[in-house]
């Protein structure tokens, strides 16, 4: 089983996904931020034709895999799966990465496999923590920012969240994508998403006449940007029967695109239809407002000030719910968002797997850690422990101020990765645990600063005996 190396240099035979998790400041505006924009050495080896540009604003899905590390074919199956199910959502991209040697072998594999998503050779990710063995998964928000790391099945869960919470993306600003444009640059660079491109659309009009290069160039440069504002407009008008505030954006971007266009008769429509709904602009407030603080909490982990303003948030988006002049369609968006931020227990508190990770989070927040050993589906006092006291609201708001929550888990009937349960396995021996649930209390270093477990009696009384341990009584 080969170990996938952190690479910070180019070495020969080795394809760098360089700046994948750097995000990009291109901003809303144009699109969201694209982790893999920029790179040109990646070598695609399987799968359907796949341009970096593509995943501009998107939640990254990525397998690291390798023809003799670990069984291959049930991590690909497992992708090929979740690229089924995302398959119409233009959120997502999935993707997979073969790290070891290109031989005779792989391409045998792939020629068998036949993958429904991307496959590269040697994409490997310079600073991200790769994981110790192949296959593993690896999880970026929209922004580029790493989340998550393990087996594909288990970051399902957090992936509908991510993708619930994405925006949906803007015009794609490749109009011309697939045009060779030799005589007509100047033109060509003036058809860009935002401001009206019908100008430019009849002069080339007027100049594709004739059977002459020049002619044919104007008449494919047209054609494709006609094909480009069906395809929007399509994509938009769906969106906007699902998601209103989500296409209101988008679908302004689009009418101020097309605007002076017969084409442009049927966005200019769509987005009169979406103003005229009461309460559109809050709402497309409120989505804006819950993208950039799942965003902070991806990126930074989650302190006092975002809890508060995650429940502010909350209490708007149940307002909305209250209103009886708003939409069903956008009743169900603002409860779409109130769920991404419950998902990822935005303004509670959010359960870190990594230990490492929550001793740096403890470090900066000058908060302890309450790391929980347990035994999630299998164990009873462990889930009296859950359903009593961790999924209460008044553990959640006191854990969010007070904690930085990290869970041990012991499985029975779900799978860990490799590499989680050897951690896990390391954790239990490290602080002798021999019971579950045992909750320990640890400073930054990792010390002992208490200890508890399942005490009964409710939410309340399990937080006081916390506070009295955390105080030293």
């Amino acid at each position: 089983m080969r170990n996938v190396a952190i690479v910070t240099g180019r070495p020969a035979g080795r394809l760098l996904l360089a700046g994948l998790v750097a995000a990009l400041t291109a901003g809303a505006a144009a699109g969201g931020t694209n982790p893999l924009e920029g790179i040109r050495e990646a070598r695609q080896i399987a799968g359907p034709d796949f341009k970096l540009a593509q995943a501009r604003g998107k939640v990254i899905l990525l397998l690291y895999w390798g023809i003799n590390g670990g069984d291959a074919r049930t991590a690909l199956s497992a992708l090929t799966a979740v690229q089924t199910k995302y398959a119409g959502d233009r959120r997502v991209v999935v993707v997979a990465s073969h790290v070891q040697t290109m031989s005779p072998q792989v391409r045998e594999f792939l020629k068998t496999f036949h993958p429904t998503f991307p496959v590269f050779q040697g994409l490997e990710i310079p600073g991200s923590p790769a994981g110790e063995e192949v296959p593993t998964a690896l999880l970026f928000t929209h922004t580029g920012a790493m989340t998550a790391q393990g087996d594909v099945r288990t970051l399902l869960k957090k992936l509908a969240s991510l993708t619930e919470a994405a925006p949906e993306p803007l015009p794609d600003l490749t109009i011309l994508d697939g045009v060779e444009v030799r005589h007509f640059r100047s033109e060509a660079a003036q058809l860009v998403p935002g401001k009206s491109i019908a100008p430019t659309i009849r002069l080339l009009d007027s100049r594709a006449k004739g059977s002459s290069d020049e002619a044919q160039e104007a008449a494919a440069i047209v054609k494709r940007a006609r094909a480009w504002i069906f395809t929007e407009t399509t994509r938009l008008a769906d969106v906007s029967t699902t998601k209103p505030g989500a296409a209101l954006g988008p679908l302004r971007i689009l009418a101020a695109t097309t605007a002076g266009l017969p084409e442009g008769d049927r966005p200019a429509r769509l987005l009169a239809d979406l103003d005229k709904e009461p309460g559109m602009d809050t709402l497309a407030q409120l989505s804006q407002t819950g993208t950039a603080l799942l965003d902070r909490i991806y990126r930074d982990g989650e302190d006092v000030e975002i809890a508060r303003q995650a429940a502010a948030l909350r209490e708007r988006l149940e307002a909305c719910l209250e209103r009886e002049d708003m939409s069903p369609a956008l009743k169900r968006e603002a409860q779409a968002m109130a769920t991404a931020i419950a998902d990822v227990g935005i303004g509670t508190a959010m359960w870190l797997s990594d230990y490492n990770e929550a001793l740096r989070r403890a470090k900066t927040s000058h908060k302890p850690v309450l790391a929980c050993f347990t035994g999630s589906d299998w164990c009873m006092w462990c889930m009296k422990l859950q359903n009593e006291v961790f999924e209460t609201a008044e553990f959640k708001a006191w854990a969010a101020e007070s904690v930085i929550l990290l869970e041990v888990d012991f499985p029975r009937h779900k799978t860990l990765s490799p590499a989680a349960a050897k951690a896990n396995d390391a954790l239990q021996d490290k602080y002798v645990v021999r019971g579950f649930p045992t909750v320990l209390f640890l400073d930054a270093d990792g010390a002992v600063m208490g200890k508890s477990g399942y005490v009964g009696g409710g939410a309340q009384r399990w937080i006081e005996r916390a506070r009295t341990t955390l105080r030293g009584g």
